[in-house]
């Protein structure tokens, strides 16, 4: 059951290690989350973007293998503006760059407990800190240089940005690894590939040859420890095994009925995560200008 690339790089791990795969998928394309548009003469993509997680992420590998145009996202190129006597007054790179530095440090000393916390609730299984983000934020925007600077405020909108999620609303442990393919320990990631020559290259590279179903709403899972039945609108699959990679929002809805219910440990979990929605758009102008109280700027075509 395919959710993108979760479940093409099952299937074709699988088929690759020689067992018999069926890829199944509810709308008339292939890709789930991934939609490149293509109509401008250049790819943009509509749903995922970006290749995130450390290092080994096995996906950074195939799109170098298959010379995918990549580009690493600077997190601090951008241009900053604080409010000094009602006027706006650009921020220096380098101020911002010496801030973080200051502020990283900060950021350091409090939240050692909380790491180490963690680490050792992971491992023995008591569970992680319940400490937010928020309060490491808070706690090291005081003891940096500078409290409560523009930079701090830019970090904790960055950060939600990066993670979805409200910075008191989300756990501190989320942003400790806990295998090769997560983020690596950066307040900002430094190795966040934008896959500007589109996601859809990877998505068909590996693809290729598997037997993709469209059109196959799945509306039930009836499984034991010797077989498993798929149920769609139209028929019935059999297999030894199957793979659900379709979105928490859809296991939520409760759009796909399974027999027995899921463990309730997994029940609880799905209860707690929020489903935040992004929309994005496509637009073309050949002409753009946009007129502020204090910033003029004017965008032309090429």
């Amino acid at each position: 059951m395919e959710q993108a690339k979760a479940g093409v790089g099952a299937a074709r791990l699988l088929m690759t290690n020689g067992y018999d795969v069926t890829v199944l998928e509810a709308s008339d394309r292939q890709g789930g989350r991934v939609k490149t548009n293509h109509h401008l003469g250049m790819a943009i993509d509509l749903g995922a973007s970006w290749l995130h997680g450390g290092s080994r992420n096995p996906l950074k590998r195939v799109a170098r293998d298959i010379n995918v145009e990549t580009q690493i996202t600077d997190y601090l190129n951008f241009v900053a503006f604080d409010v000094e006597q009602q006027r706006l007054v650009a921020i220096e790179r380098a101020s911002l760059e010496r801030e973080l530095k200051h502020f990283e440090s900060a950021l350091e000393s409090v939240s050692l407990w909380p790491y180490l916390r963690t680490l050792l609730g992971r491992r023995l299984g008591f569970g992680a800190s319940n400490v937010t983000v928020a309060t490491i934020l808070d706690a090291a925007s005081m003891r940096s240089t500078h409290p409560n600077s523009p930079l701090s405020r830019l970090l904790r909108i960055m950060v939600e940005n990066l993670f979805a999620s409200p910075a008191q609303e989300l756990g501190f442990a989320n942003l400790i690894p806990k295998s090769a393919t997560e983020p690596e320990p950066e307040l900002l990631p430094s190795r966040e590939y934008l896959v500007t020559g589109g996601m859809d290259t990877i998505l068909n590279y590996l693809a290729r040859g598997l037997p993709i179903r469209l059109g196959e709403v799945v509306n039930q899972i009836t499984y034991n420890r010797q077989s498993v039945r798929v149920h769609t609108q139209d028929q019935i699959y059999e297999a030894d095994k199957v793979i659900v990679t379709v979105s928490i929002g859809v296991l939520r809805s409760g759009q796909i009925l399974f027999d027995p219910e899921l463990p309730r440990a997994y029940r609880r979990a799905l209860a707690r995560i929020d489903i935040l929605s992004l929309r994005m758009f496509l637009a073309a102008f050949s002409f753009l200008s946009i007129t502020h109280p204090h910033l003029q700027t004017c965008v032309k075509r090429g």
